[in-house]
């Protein structure tokens, strides 16, 4: 017989963290789970450290692959799945006790995205720093565009922390792009959400996200790789009613994001950069920033944000990427 809940772990050299992950996963109170785990060949011994857990629990899968990248591990976690929900946990968090538990406190309606505010946010030395990214409320329902405002969506729209139903994912072929390796859980959650009507949204608290120094998200990224996968977000969005406020909010974030990593590159050639801020002025992100938004407002938004230590750089970077749209 299926398991309700299949637990998706993609494991890459995390032989420090990769115990206490998946025993968090096997040990939860809600025992009607199968845990997968996919080895996207690890160099240290985190596939050794997961063939012993798997000789001691049966409803723990390991497999092994050439290393691929987490969206092709995450893929094939999906492949594997027997569950009738999926729920994706990084390789270097943990759950508490009480996770799965938490999100069947009532029955998940069809068409309904189960969300589950993360618990703590920590350095990686200790599970003690509060997240306060999140409002403190009560389990409750909502519309996607009431949500995508509440708990900011395209800012939080990480893998974890969710419960899909794998119908959905399976009807409609909704899988992680390969070719990415950014924003590319966001990509997912946008997919998905084109088939749910509703979202529950649980104070649980119960997945403690880490995220240490040399996690991708702090890794500087190529500004013209993250303007397009932007983009691929921006063309989600048509079809998904978001709160207009949170897509401005995101747009500007965007804006913001690609002008610090050309400000963060290595590369200092003139060329180079021109061609990153020449990819910015046509992105959505530049074109929808506010119309009214004058030139000095600007520089002020670009300097007092910190992205800059030099206002005559702001203001260089300020006439590449505005030209004349704004008077």
């Amino acid at each position: 017989m299926n398991p309700v809940v299949s637990i998706i772990i993609p494991a890459y050299n995390s032989e420090r963290t990769i115990e206490r992950c998946v025993q968090s996963a096997i040990t939860q109170s809600f025992e009607d789970i199968e845990v997968v785990v996919i080895d996207d060949g690890s160099t240290d011994n985190t596939l050794a450290i997961l063939r012993n857990l798997e000789s001691l629990e049966k409803r723990l899968k390991v497999i092994s692959q050439p290393n691929q990248g987490v969206s092709v591990a995450r893929n094939k976690g999906l492949e594997i799945a027997k569950g009738r929900f999926v729920t994706f946990v990084d390789s270097d968090d943990c759950l508490g006790s009480e996770y799965i538990n938490e999100f069947f406190i009532q029955d998940i309606p069809i068409d309904t995205l189960s969300i589950q505010i993360p618990s703590k946010r920590t350095d990686g030395q200790g599970l003690d720093s509060a997240d306060s990214s999140f409002h403190d409320r009560s389990y409750h329902e909502t519309s996607i565009f009431d949500a995508s405002r509440e708990l900011r969506l395209l800012h939080n729209g990480y893998a974890h922390g969710k419960i899909y139903e794998r119908e959905i994912i399976v009807e409609h072929g909704i899988r992680f792009n390969p070719a990415i390796q950014y924003k590319e859980d966001v990509l997912f959650l946008l997919d998905y959400l084109r088939y749910v009507k509703r979202i529950r949204i649980s104070n649980g608290r119960e997945y403690y996200y880490i995220q240490h120094p040399e996690s991708l998200s702090t890794k500087w990224k190529d500004p013209a790789v993250v303007v397009k996968i932007n983009e691929l977000i921006e063309l989600r969005l048509k079809e998904i009613p978001f709160d207009k406020k949170e897509i401005e909010d995101f747009r500007k974030f965007c804006f913001q994001e690609v002008i610090y990593l050309i400000y963060t590159s290595k590369s200092t050639g003139i060329f180079t950069v021109y061609k990153y801020l020449k990819l910015l002025r046509e992105s959505s992100a530049s074109k929808s920033l506010p119309i009214t938004m004058k030139p000095d407002r600007i520089l002020n938004f670009l300097f007092h944000n910190k992205l800059f230590v030099s206002f005559h750089l702001c203001k260089k970077i300020l006439n590449h990427i505005l030209k004349l749209r704004f008077k």
